[in-house]
């Protein structure tokens, strides 16, 4: 990504804590150390709906199947206007399961050949399938699946693969392939944080140092997940960008920046260094030109020590 791009994304004052954790985050990738944490606003980008907009479509389309006109009133005019994503895709279930999980399937069960042609996808491919072979998703849909050669939602794969050197994508909610594996409902998420191998999963995962994490496309909104992740970290003191390992990259607009600080201080007593970016140039897509941009820096660094080689080499061939 040019200089003029990056100024727009990356504000001058957050500019010397980015370029530090873009060495770190690189460094970890050549290294195969690097972890990238997917959420939602990466599926979103390659033209899949929000949990907001999911819940509204299958709700407009139960509607539009089901004539029951007092059913059909309720959730057009009351259900549709609750702003928990969750809790509506849990009312749905519970009103006709059968319907709800075939329509999640038909939403999340991606054309591979289709997907191809997003060139936000496109994009987004390269760069996180070039940056690391191990994904960890709270995603059910399948857009990377087909890019990683392991594709699964038990976690005790995910280490075994990586001892293999497989590249693995873990689907931490469950795969839409697999309706027993889905996490989606409030009932659903509590038997899932309350599994034992999963929390631990969670717990080893984010703390051990051999490896950074970069979480992308993901809010770390839930509640569920931080107090399984940060119990015993919450009252630790503030860390350097080089002391931390995990990475948080977060959107905001300008005028949101005072905000933002307070925000990062936040996380930085969590272990987490935030990674703010600007979106009122390029909207969500900055996403993709930051991790375009990690791809680029590690690209370039492999190719200096590459020209660096062979310049030792020429020399060493000369002297002798």
């Amino acid at each position: 990504m040019n200089e003029e791009k990056l100024k727009k994304i990356i504000t001058s004052e957050y500019k010397s804590d980015y370029i530090k954790a873009r060495e770190k985050i690189v460094e970890a990738s050549i290294q195969n150390r690097l972890i990238i944490f997917t959420g939602a606003g990466i599926s979103c980008l390659c033209g899949l709906p929000t949990w907001n907009d999911l819940a509204n479509k299958i709700i407009d389309n139960y509607i539009n199947n089901y004539k029951n006109e007092e059913q059909n009133y309720i959730f057009s005019k009351i259900l549709k206007d609750q702003t928990d994503a969750k809790n509506k895709l849990s009312i749905i279930q519970q009103v006709n399961e059968k319907f709800f999980y075939e329509e999640m399937y038909n939403i999340l069960n991606v054309d591979e050949e289709k997907i191809k042609l997003n060139e936000e996808y496109s994009k987004l491919s390269k760069s996180i399938s070039y940056l690391t072979d191990f994904i960890v998703t709270t995603n059910a849909d399948n857009i990377f699946d087909s890019v990683y050669s392991v594709s699964t939602e038990n976690p005790r794969s995910f280490f075994s693969s990586i001892d293999n050197k497989q590249k693995i994508i873990l689907h931490l909610h469950g795969r839409i392939l697999n309706k027993e594996s889905l996490v989606f409902t409030t009932i659903e998420y509590i038997k899932k944080y309350s599994e034992k191998e999963y929390r631990s999963f969670i717990k080893t995962l984010f703390s051990d140092n051999h490896y950074t994490i970069l979480i992308a496309g993901y809010s770390l909104s839930e509640l569920e997940l931080l107090t399984l992740i940060y119990p015993e970290k919450i009252d630790n003191n503030n860390k350097t960008v080089e002391e931390n390992h995990i990475f948080l990259l977060n959107n905001y607009f300008e005028y949101e920046k005072p905000i933002f600080k307070f925000q990062g201080e936040i996380y930085n007593q969590m272990g987490i260094t935030m990674i703010p970016y600007i979106k009122d140039f390029y909207g969500f897509k900055s996403l993709t030109l930051i991790l375009q941009d990690l791809s680029e820096h590690k690209e370039n660094l492999i190719s200096e020590s590459k020209e660096k080689r062979i310049k030792e080499y020429a020399k060493a061939i000369k002297g002798n």
